[in-house]
């Protein structure tokens, strides 16, 4: 018997071009349909495998069943490309109000730029997966004395997704 049926989602692809003559950036916004989310989470990764890739786009989905709008980057080729998409979620040209929460996810490779990107003041939670911080857990004690938000930092363990959603939700509650 299948399990209850999931709410439908907006899945809508998005393009900012960055002040400066940086590349454009691209990627998809996933959401539930109806109203805003008054929640987002920006999922960055620089994992050149589709495992990756295709491991991120699944838990977007997820984030947005569980009621928050999920903003991943196509193919990160900027430095600084994270604040650029915070600037666009909450400065009302990606969503028609700005957010109340915002969640940075860093995966793989994109983890470190999650991290130095959770210094922005726009920022309220980080999730890096898996963990990983300059390469070396010197480096993830390094960055955490940077980290003022909530972190969580995820392994490579079954069930870790779960962990995650559960997590972002407690984090993200209270914004409605």
């Amino acid at each position: 018997m299948p399990g209850p049926r999931k709410p439908p989602l907006v899945l809508a692809r998005w393009e900012i071009r960055p002040a400066g003559g940086s590349p454009t950036i691209r990627g998809e916004l996933r959401a539930p349909r109806g109203p805003a989310p008054s929640t987002v989470v920006v999922l960055h990764t620089r994992a050149a495998d589709t495992g990756g890739r295709e491991l991120l786009r699944s838990l977007a989905r997820a984030i947005a069943h569980h009621g928050h709008a999920a903003l991943s980057v196509d193919e990160p080729h900027v430095a600084d490309e994270i604040r650029s998409v915070l600037d666009a979620a909450t400065g009302g040209r990606l969503f028609p109000h700005p957010p109340r929460r915002v969640a940075l996810l860093g995966h793989a490779g994109g983890a470190p730029e999650a991290i130095d990107a959770a210094a922005d003041p726009r920022v309220d939670a980080l999730v890096t997966w898996p963990v990983a911080a300059s390469g070396s857990q010197g480096g993830l004690v390094s960055a955490a004395a940077r980290v003022t938000v909530p972190w969580l930092v995820v392994g490579e363990e079954d069930g870790a997704a779960d962990a995650v959603l559960r997590w972002l939700d407690r984090q993200l509650a209270g914004a409605e």
